[in-house]
């Protein structure tokens, strides 16, 4: 016997569980009506996966195998059997039920067991998972909308230029988190290096610092700021252009602004 002819026989439990390729089975199926082990040890495996119907779904045999079994067989001008010397371990299943019992077991039990085994683990691993994911719908906190964000106030921005096509809102928005400044602008002019808008509220003539920000490539821009009162109390909203976003007072000019 050579070596494919080895690796062919070796196949039959991959072959019964439908585990080879297309042209492994085809060839595997080529090879069997040549081979009187592979034959009996396909009939043996059988038995044990009859045993057990739910671990392993039985490969139909092919509805011409038996018609190429008996020619090759009859071309070969040897009689064809299934029974094998009792010499070589074969106990035929007509030996009698406790005699065929004790055959399979003995050869295959460590198979069944391990079937068995496997069987077992997935279920427990299963049921584990059920159980965990039925503590953490347990455990989990329900499921709150996020908190809403109420508009106090907008206030529109101009542009400060007459040519400038700059446009802008602010909304004074009042969040679980308090009272916070949005500024929202478009098609202000781009920035280079460390340039910076940096938004001012005006009151009485006095300018609080309310944070800077930067805009993309289409002049588009936004800053939310964190007002420190719950009642912000100001005039005005005027937007500079900053050489960097350090200063404390306006060093650039006037690009945007309210008029209230």
């Amino acid at each position: 016997m050579n070596n494919l002819q080895d690796h062919t026989c070796s196949q039959c439990l991959s072959y019964l569980f439908g585990q080879l390729s297309d042209q492994e089975r085809e060839l595997f199926e080529a090879h069997l009506p040549e081979c009187e082990d592979c034959r009996h040890e396909i009939a043996e495996l059988q038995l044990v996966t009859d045993a057990l119907p739910y671990t392993a779904e039985p490969v139909p045999v092919p509805d011409n195998l038996k018609e190429r079994t008996l020619r090759t067989a009859f071309a070969a001008k040897a009689p064809f059997t299934q029974n094998k010397p009792e010499s070589q371990g074969y106990l035929p299943p007509s030996s009698g039920g406790s005699a065929w019992r004790s055959f399979v077991a003995n050869r295959y039990g460590k198979l069944v067991m391990g079937l068995v085994a496997g069987l077992t683990v997935a279920l427990g691993v299963s049921f584990w998972q059920i159980s965990e994911y039925q503590a953490q719908l347990q455990t989990a906190p329900n499921n709150k909308p996020a908190s809403t964000t109420k508009v106090e106030r907008s206030f529109p921005l101009y542009a400060a230029g007459d040519t400038s096509k700059a446009l802008g809102t602010a909304y004074l928005t009042e969040t679980a988190n308090g009272i916070q400044l949005v500024v929202q602008v478009q098609n202000v002019s781009p920035l280079s290096g460390e340039q910076a808008y940096q938004v001012w509220l005006l009151k009485n003539g006095q300018r609080q610092n309310a944070g800077t920000f930067r805009v993309n490539d289409k002049g588009e821009g936004v800053l939310i700021y964190a007002m420190d009162s719950t009642k912000p109390d100001f005039d005005n909203i005027g937007i500079t252009k900053e050489p960097d976003a350090n200063g404390t007072s306006p060093r650039g000019p006037k690009v945007m602004g309210t008029i209230l």
